[in-house]
């Protein structure tokens, strides 16, 4: 199980494409820092979620914040045509290719059915990670983009 990044994921990078997400994250930061007026330590301190639904809503908040323009997030409130085990948030970067986060609460771990789906993506080039709070998402991001 993958709950963390490492600079193993970024390895199938060209130099170009670090360059280009390195200079759309800063400007999405910057754009960000302008519009709440804070920076990413202000920005860490997202009151603590008290659910995994509330940590999905704010995870997908970061993301639109940071120029992710259509992160996918399968309904939870009915039955659904995804397959189970899909994780919770599914987004593009550019030069990245398509991430996906597991959100779940400390101390939780995915369902096995879940790490399933998560090892067939990894089989098919998917970036595939279990998120536990806003600032390890936070730190991911970054980690994929610059």
């Amino acid at each position: 199980m993958k709950s963390a990044f490492s600079m193993a994921d970024l390895q199938h990078l060209s130099p170009e494409c670090r360059r280009l997400n390195a200079a759309l994250f800063r400007e999405r930061e910057e754009e960000t820092q302008r519009m709440v007026g804070r920076f990413d330590a202000a920005l860490e301190k997202v009151a603590e979620a008290r659910s995994e639904k509330q940590l999905q809503c704010q995870l997908e908040g970061l993301l639109r914040r940071h120029g992710v323009r259509f992160p996918i997030r399968p309904r939870t409130d009915r039955k659904s045509t995804i397959n189970e085990g899909a994780p919770d948030l599914m987004f593009s970067l550019p030069c990245v290719g398509a991430v996906a986060w597991e959100v779940k609460m400390p101390g939780q771990n995915p369902r096995p059915e879940q790490l399933a789906a998560h090892e067939a993506m990894r089989a098919d080039g998917w970036r595939v990670f279990v998120v536990r709070s806003y600032a390890e998402g936070l730190e991911i991001l970054k980690g994929l983009v610059l």
